[in-house]
């Protein structure tokens, strides 16, 4: 909410006084005064410049309203955490994706090319609304994936966006009794999907350190 027009509306408020209040409000057949008096100005019913002489004042005091309204509604909705999803092929991304959303994260990205993959990563890290990104990606694509997050061009991209180089690449296992974890990687970041997308999905919760 902008505060200098909350103050005017503030300021607006403030130059009715309850008790004059309750008195055109008495005048008007209101029965409860003291609501009217509490509540300001805009409690009373559509009044007569002739009579009260306080209609402008309520129009505009309506008028501020509306606009801090419309104000606090533009407010972009903060994301605690958005996933960019890389796999091979779009049916594979979808997969991968409807599996992150069913562990508890509902705003995920999918891309299936490394380029779209890198435009979605850097799109969404100059989003102010988004406080967490993580990347998720099956077994087979974490090496090529860590490769394209290395390389000078986006160790540079790094430098400038700090979120980026915070942002953990979880690798989805389909089945870890015939498939290896990479070499190297931190175990809180490898995920099977065997286990119950619930229990993975308070595991990511605790690294990204979000509540779920």
């Amino acid at each position: 909410m902008d505060e200098q027009k909350k103050k005017e509306l503030d300021d607006l408020r403030k130059q009715i006084d309850p008790e004059v209040l309750k008195r055109v409000a008495a005048s008007m057949g209101v029965s409860d005064t003291n609501a009217v008096a509490a509540g300001g100005i805009s409690e009373l019913p559509d009044l007569s410049p002739a009579r009260t002489g306080l209609s402008d004042l309520k129009a505009r005091i309506r008028r501020r309203e509306k606009e801090l309204d419309a104000e606090q509604k533009k407010q972009p909705e903060v994301k605690k955490a958005v996933f960019v999803v890389f796999a091979t092929s779009h049916f594979r991304a979808k997969t991968l994706g409807g599996y992150v959303q069913r562990m508890g994260f509902s705003n995920v990205v999918l891309c299936s090319e490394p380029q779209g993959f890198v435009k979605s990563l850097l799109n969404t890290v100059n989003d102010a609304s988004v406080e967490k990104i993580a990347i998720a990606v099956y077994n087979d694509s974490y090496t090529g994936i860590q490769a394209l997050l290395t390389t000078p061009e986006m160790e540079a991209v790094k430098q400038k966006l700090p979120k980026l180089s915070e942002a953990p690449v979880f690798a989805v296992l389909k089945d870890e009794q015939t498939q290896t974890p990479p070499e190297g990687i931190n175990p809180a970041h490898i995920l099977t999907m065997r286990t119950s997308p619930e229990f993975n999905g308070k595991r990511i919760a605790k690294v990204l350190d979000v509540n779920l």
